[in-house]
């Protein structure tokens, strides 16, 4: 059974926390200055690296049209490049789509393949009947190895996703920057 909340029973406890402010010369950065500092993806797509050192993030509404804040899967990142300042906005997952390709020609695909291959025994223009069969089995070896290399671009696509949503899960480790409004 809890107990009722009563003047003899309760207390004011006063607890620290800890606040950390962007501060240039001594002085809270403000929401102008944070919008001159220069935007600049900190990966590098190519390599998969990140190109400085992060700092921590800002929430930010970008402006009055753009209706989305900072969340548990985006930041708004301040980092730095050699002697500068940059910030960027970083998601913190890219989804790995699903694999489509397109389907296999009706002209070529096994039952109608064999369909006209049934046709060509059983007629006298056998020759024409297995000229289709040749075209449609090689529109199939067209078909797969289109399918072959499409697979392996998608392969490469998901490994270099994958790569990239570990790149940045430290960087939604650093601590909230707060800056004058």
């Amino acid at each position: 059974m809890a107990r009722a909340l009563t003047v003899q029973n309760a207390e004011i406890n006063t607890a620290s926390i800890t606040i950390r402010t962007l501060q240039v010369e001594g002085r809270q950065v403000t929401m102008g200055v944070f919008r001159q500092l220069p935007v600049e993806n900190i990966i590098d797509g190519n390599s998969l690296t990140l190109k400085g050192v992060g700092w921590g993030h800002v929430n930010y509404l970008m402006d009055d049209s753009y209706d989305y804040r900072c969340s548990d899967k985006t930041i708004h990142l301040v980092w730095q490049h050699g002697n500068e300042l940059r910030r960027c906005y970083v998601h913190q997952t890219m989804k790995v789509p699903p694999f489509q390709f397109e389907k296999l020609p009706d002209n070529a695909t096994t039952e109608r393949l064999e369909h006209w291959a049934k046709r060509a025994l059983e007629s006298s223009e056998k020759q024409y009947y297995l000229d289709i069969v040749k075209r449609g089995e090689e529109e199939r070896a067209r078909w797969q190895a289109k399918r072959a290399v499409a697979l392996g671009e998608y392969r490469r696509e998901e490994r270099w996703i994958l790569a990239r949503n570990a790149l940045v899960a430290p960087l939604f480790d650093l601590p909230q920057l707060f800056i004058a409004v």
